[in-house]
């Protein structure tokens, strides 16, 4: 009979690494075309002359995403599951900060703050595998 813990080691890793593809995937959108993952962020950029300013900042914040999911799969290749769930939790916590701090528009700050708790239970999960 399966162990709840079982069901955990079949689940977890491959929902693990699609929040993993997502990141990479967001990441690559921001740095293709920044002004269009301004809206999916949900802080969407106008086309005046302040976007040139923004879109460095909206271009670092693809880079990250990038660099987190190409770390998260990394770790999980290694099997390191501990450190991908506390990468999950920290990033869920930070997500929902942001988020309520700031808000965002058309229920996008609703959504990263869902989205935040889903991958931070799915990361504290991973740590405690």
């Amino acid at each position: 009979m399966a162990t709840w813990q079982s069901h955990l080691n079949r689940i977890l890793p491959p929902l693990s690494s699609i929040i993993g593809l997502l990141a990479v995937g967001g990441g690559i959108q921001s740095l293709l075309d920044p002004l269009a993952f301004s809206t999916t962020l949900g802080v969407p950029l106008s086309t005046t002359s302040t976007t040139s300013d923004a879109l460095p900042l909206i271009s670092f914040i693809g880079a990250r995403n990038l660099s987190s999911g190409i770390t998260l799969l990394a770790l999980l290749y290694t099997g390191q599951r501990k450190a991908v769930g506390t990468c999950g939790i920290v990033t869920a916590m930070l997500d929902a900060w942001i988020c309520a701090k700031y808000g965002g528009t058309e229920g996008k700050a609703v959504g990263h703050a869902v989205m935040g708790i889903a991958f931070g239970a799915v990361g504290a999960g991973m740590f405690w595998l």
